[in-house]
C-alpha cells in the first residue's frame, strides 16, 4: 500500500464510512490510518474511487440477488425456503408495499409470498433501472412484474441494506399497466 494518501473527499468520506463500519471513534493521526488500513487489509487508491466503486458493486450484487430470488418463485412449484430469505435479509426485516406494512420480521416474508402468488399467479421479472447510492446503503429498482393472474404490473422497490448487505426494509410501489 502507497504510504501518501491524497486528502481528497472521497478518501474522506470512505474512511468515515469505515470508521462507522468498524466502530472506530476516530483516528488521530495518519501513522494511525495506516495501520487500521493495514489491519483490516483494506487498500485504497490514491483516486480513492476502489472502495466505492467496490461498494457500488456489493449494493448491485446484493439487489441482483434479490431480483433473482424473486424470479425464481415466480414459477417455482414450491414455496420459499426460508434459509433462502434469512440469506438476503435481517432478523428485522420490514416490507412495505403501496405504503401497507406487510411484515417486520423475515419470518413473515415466506408467508407474504405465498400470499401473493395466490393473487397474482406465477410471475416473471423484466428489470428496466437499477439505481444504487453507496451513501445510503440502498437500491432503487424499476421492474415490470408480468403476471398470470394481474396482467403487468410496474413495480419500484426501494432496498435497504445494512453493512453486510443484507436488506432490512423493502419498499415497494405497484401499479397496473392499462
Amino acid at each position: 500500500m502507497k504510504n501518501s494518501l491524497k486528502a481528497n473527499a472521497k478518501i474522506i468520506a470512505s474512511l468515515i464510512a469505515l470508521c462507522t463500519q468498524y466502530s472506530v471513534q476516530a483516528f488521530p493521526d495518519t501513522c494511525k490510518i495506516s495501520e487500521f488500513l493495514e489491519d483490516h487489509k483494506i487498500e485504497i487508491s490514491d483516486q480513492g474511487d476502489m472502495l466505492i466503486e467496490s461498494e457500488k458493486n456489493a449494493l448491485i450484487e446484493a439487489a441482483n440477488r434479490y431480483v433473482a430470488f424473486l424470479n425464481h418463485l415466480g414459477f417455482a412449484e414450491e414455496h420459499p425456503c426460508p434459509q433462502e430469505i434469512f440469506s438476503l435479509c435481517t432478523k428485522n426485516c420490514k416490507k412495505i408495499r403501496n405504503g401497507r406494512l406487510l411484515f417486520e420480521r423475515r419470518e413473515h416474508f415466506a408467508d407474504q409470498l405465498i400470499t401473493a402468488k395466490e393473487w397474482i399467479g406465477a410471475w416473471s421479472i423484466d428489470v428496466l433501472d437499477l439505481i444504487v447510492s453507496v451513501e445510503s446503503r440502498t437500491a432503487v429498482i424499476r421492474y415490470v412484474l408480468s403476471t398470470q393472474k394481474e396482467g403487468n404490473l410496474i413495480v419500484f422497490v426501494i432496498l435497504c441494506y445494512d453493512s453486510n448487505y443484507m436488506i432490512y426494509e423493502i419498499n415497494e410501489v405497484h401499479n397496473k399497466i392499462e
